[in-house]
């Protein structure tokens, strides 16, 4: 468990190069992967592709990183959003800093994060559903 989190100032879109879904012909485990303004969905297990246009509302209801966690839902669209949510829930101690430009920012990934997920009393069940999560990948 880390002791500190400090604020990286991420958002979701600067994600969303690469979402894992389940593969819309085998179920197993895609990738999209978002190149210029081009994205294409590739299956390792049963080498289904797919190139163009892949609206992001319709990645959600396939994530591949998503499960139940206590009363509600846990999921991440990529390992690196998983990490990110897993150094945040593991720290005791989270700080934000304000940028000297733009000021505070309610777009980051941690100030989007609901409040179970915050919460220190849900912390090892949050951290017990990552760890699921993780062994997926």
């Amino acid at each position: 468990m880390i002791s500190r989190f400090k604020s990286k100032g991420k958002t979701l879109y600067q994600l969303y190069d690469t979402v894992f879904i389940h593969c819309p012909k085998c179920d197993k485990k895609a990738v999209i992967r978002k190149t210029d303004n081009t994205k294409q969905l590739t299956c390792t297990a049963c080498s289904y592709t797919k190139k163009g246009s892949l609206p992001l509302h319709t990645y959600f209801p396939k994530l591949w990183l998503r499960t139940r966690c206590g009363r509600h839902e846990l999921w991440a669209i990529n390992p690196e959003h998983l990490q990110y949510i897993k150094e945040y829930v593991s720290a005791k101690l989270r700080e934000r800093t304000k940028d000297p430009e733009s000021g505070w920012s309610n777009q980051s990934i941690e100030s989007r994060l609901p409040q179970w997920i915050k919460s220190a009393k849900n912390r090892d069940l949050v951290l017990k559903c990552i760890k699921k999560l993780e062994e997926r990948l």
